[in-house]
C-alpha cells in the first residue's frame, strides 16, 4: 500500500514566467529619484548600472505606466513596479504526496529541496504552485481561494505540511498553529525540558555528541547583515526577538560523531532550529549555512559557503491542535515516513521506519 493517497506531480519548464516586484512610496522615500530608491533599498539586487538598464529598458513602473526616466522623482503613495524578465530556477522535485483532503483540509508530506512559498530565486518551484495548478479555485466552491499551506517547511525540510481550503479552516489552522492565544504564550514561557508538547515537532539530526539528554535554548533571533541579501539573514542576536525551543536527544551516533534529535519550537522564528542547535554548538548535519554560534558561516568568512545545498533533516510532527474544542470533533492523524538517516541505526539495520505525524482534532466547516 502506498503511504499517500495520490502524488501531484508537474514537469518543470526551462525558465518561469518572470515576476513583478511592487514598493509602495512612503514618507521617507518621497523626493527620491528613481534610480537612488533603487540603489537604497535594493542594493543586492542589482547596482547603479545594472537598474539604470532595468529603468531604460522598460522594465519599471510607476502606477502601472512605464517610466524610462532614472531621475524620474517619487511621491507618497506611488506603487513602483520592477518586472523581472523569465530566469532559469534552481533544481527542485516537482511533486509532492496528499497524505489526506478534504473539502477544508489537505495534508501534504513535502520532499526536501522545495520551496512552499514564492521567494528569493523560485518563484515558480514551489508547492504553492503545484497546489494551485491542481486545486485552482473552481467555480461555484467555498474555497477563499486556490488551496495554500498554513504554515512553512524550509526548503532544506521534509516532512508533514497542513494546508487551508477556506477561510474557515485557514483562520482555524493559523490561529492554532501559530499559538496566538493568551494560553499558548503562557504556556510556551513555562514549558520545559520534559513537559507536554506543545508546539511544532521536529526530528533532525546535528554534529557532535550532544552530552545532555534533554534541555532547553533561549537565545533571541532577529536579521544581521549578510552581503547580497537585502535586510539581511535571520540569526542568533541579542537585539532579535525571544525564541525558544526544546530538544531531546533520541540517539547518539558516536561512530560518525553525531545525535538524533527531536526539537519543539515554542515560537515560529525563520531557520529557529537551525539557529539554535548552532547556538547551542551543534549546528544541523548538512546546513551550510549556519555554524557553532549561530551566525550565517559568511559573517565569519570571505564569502558564502560553497556547494549545493543539502537537506536539514528536519521532520514535521505536532500535538493535537483542535483539543478540547468542543463536543462532536473528529480526530484524523496524518503519518509521513522519516527519511533513512532520521530513523535509529537498528531500525536502519533491519529496514523499518518510524513515522512523524500531525494529529490533528478537526471539526469540518459546514456552512
Amino acid at each position: 500500500m502506498l503511504p499517500y493517497i495520490k502524488r501531484i506531480i508537474t514537469t518543470w519548464p526551462e525558465v518561469n514566467n518572470g515576476f513583478t516586484f511592487r514598493d509602495f512610496i512612503k514618507s521617507k522615500h518621497a523626493g527620491l529619484a528613481l534610480l537612488q530608491f533603487y540603489i537604497t533599498l535594493h542594493p543586492a539586487s542589482g547596482n547603479c548600472e545594472e537598474w539604470t538598464s532595468r529603468i531604460v529598458g522598460g522594465q519599471v513602473a510607476i502606477n502601472g505606466s512605464t517610466v524610462l526616466e532614472p531621475d524620474h522623482v517619487l511621491r507618497v503613495g506611488d506603487v513602483v513596479s520592477y518586472t523581472r524578465r523569465p530566469w532559469r530556477e534552481p533544481p527542485s522535485p516537482s511533486y509532492v504526496d496528499v497524505l489526506y483532503e478534504d473539502d477544508d483540509v489537505v495534508a501534504l508530506c513535502k520532499p526536501a529541496g522545495l520551496q512552499v512559498l514564492p521567494a528569493a530565486m523560485l518563484h515558480q518551484r514551489t508547492v504553492l504552485t503545484l497546489l494551485q495548478h491542481h486545486y485552482g479555485n473552481p467555480p461555484g466552491t467555498r474555497a477563499c481561494v486556490a488551496v495554500a499551506p498554513v504554515h512553512r517547511l524550509g526548503r532544506g525540510t521534509s516532512g508533514l505540511l497542513l494546508c487551508a481550503r477556506t477561510t474557515h479552516a485557514r483562520q482555524r489552522l493559523t490561529e492554532l498553529m501559530s499559538g496566538k492565544t493568551a494560553a499558548a504564550a503562557a504556556a510556551a514561557a513555562a514549558a520545559t525540558a520534559g513537559t507536554e508538547a506543545r508546539g511544532l515537532i521536529y526530528r533532525s539530526l546535528v554534529q557532535g555528541i550532544v552530552a545532555e539528554d534533554e534541555g532547553r535554548v533561549d537565545v533571541p533571533i532577529g536579521p544581521v547583515q549578510y552581503p547580497g541579501v537585502d535586510g539581511g539573514l535571520f540569526a542568533a542576536t541579542p537585539g532579535g526577538k525571544p525564541a525558544a525551543s526544546i530538544w531531546r536527544v533520541l540517539e547518539r551516533r558516536p561512530g560518525g560523531g553525531r545525535s538524533r534529535q527531536a526539537v519543539e519550537i515554542l515560537t515560529g522564528r525563520p531557520h529557529q532550529i537551525r539557529i539554535h542547535m548552532a547556538a547551542m554548538g551543534h549546528p544541523l548535519v548538512g546546513d551550510p549555512l549556519y555554524g557553532i554560534g549561530g551566525l550565517p558561516r559568511v559573517c565569519r568568512t570571505l564569502g558564502p559557503a560553497r556547494g549545493s545545498m543539502s537537506p536539514f533533516l528536519d521532520l514535521l510532527g505536532c500535538p493535537d491542535l483542535l483539543r478540547g474544542e468542543r463536543e462532536g470533533i473528529v480526530t484524523s492523524s496524518w503519518h509521513a515516513a522519516t527519511p533513512t538517516i532520521l530513523t535509529p541505526v537498528l531500525q536502519q539495520q533491519h529496514r523499518r521506519h518510524h513515522s512523524a505525524s500531525i494529529n490533528v482534532t478537526w471539526t469540518p466547516h459546514t456552512v
